[in-house]
């Protein structure tokens, strides 16, 4: 870091300078401020002229508090040095030749705040607008994701209505050829043998029971629900037992 830029980040930096600015404490103010004015005496009998790269580099490695603090500090130092007399002085005396590199400074100072601001204001749109942007994309994918999931389950669900319409289907088929088998078997019996009849009918009610059973718990899983308890499975156990026995009672009494 250069002598000017050590200089300039103390005006900008120092807290004691600054809150006699902010309590408008004219002693402390042009105290300080006389004493930066000394210094920039030193700075510029050691150097004919300041660089204007530098100070753009300062300004642009800092924040805005700092960078408003510096312009505050200089306007100070400047008003102080008018209110001395120093722009008054004889030509070729260092007060005055201080006094006009002070405000060359200045005037870089300026030029260099304006362009700073103005770069933080377009940054600051360019983030407001990739923010939004990305916001914007956001929805869109949650939207995208929505549709999808709304066109899955639409099509789930046809998948489901087709199914259970077969089952229902199925179950309508099954009771009419039960119902006709059952019939038929009935009035073909040869044998009047009412244990026989007893017989085919348990085993054809197995059957029906069973298919039923099945095409029901098909449509039980395709609905998405499950049995509450074990209620049915226990009801559907016990009369497959019961017709079972009822079947090997009629086959053994058979004449």
């Amino acid at each position: 870091m250069t002598d000017l830029i050590t200089l300039l980040d103390n005006i900008a930096k120092n807290l004691e300078f600054h809150s006699a600015i902010a309590d408008n404490d004219e002693e402390n103010i042009r105290r300080i401020a006389d004493e930066y004015f000394s210094k920039f005496i030193e700075f510029y009998k050691c150097t004919e002229r300041h660089k204007y790269s530098d100070v753009a580099k300062y300004i642009d490695s800092e924040l805005q508090d700092v960078v408003d603090s510096l312009k505050e500090g200089i306007s100070c130092v400047i008003d102080c040095a008018q209110k001395n007399g120093y722009d008054k002085d004889p030509i070729d005396s260092d007060n005055y030749k201080c006094y006009v590199k002070i405000n060359k400074l200045s005037d870089h100072i300026e030029l260099e705040v304006a362009r700073y601001s103005s770069i933080k204001k377009i940054q600051l749109v360019a983030e407001k607008h990739g923010q939004k942007e990305e916001e914007i994309g956001k929805l869109l994918e949650t939207a995208k994701n929505t549709v999808q999931e709304t066109q899955d389950q639409a099509k789930k669900l046809s998948q489901q209505m087709i199914s259970i319409l077969g089952i229902f289907a199925g179950i309508i088929i099954t009771f009419s050829f039960s119902t006709t088998i059952v019939g038929e078997t009935v009035a073909n019996l040869a044998k009047n043998d009412v244990m026989y009849l007893c017989f085919v009918t348990c085993v054809l009610g197995l059957i029906f029971m069973n298919v039923l059973s099945i095409l029901m718990s098909f449509v039980v899983k395709l609905s998405g629900h499950k049995f509450s308890s074990t209620f049915p499975w226990v009801i559907y156990i016990l009369a497959n037992i019961v017709i079972l026995i009822l079947n090997f009672v009629f086959l053994f009494n058979i004449e």
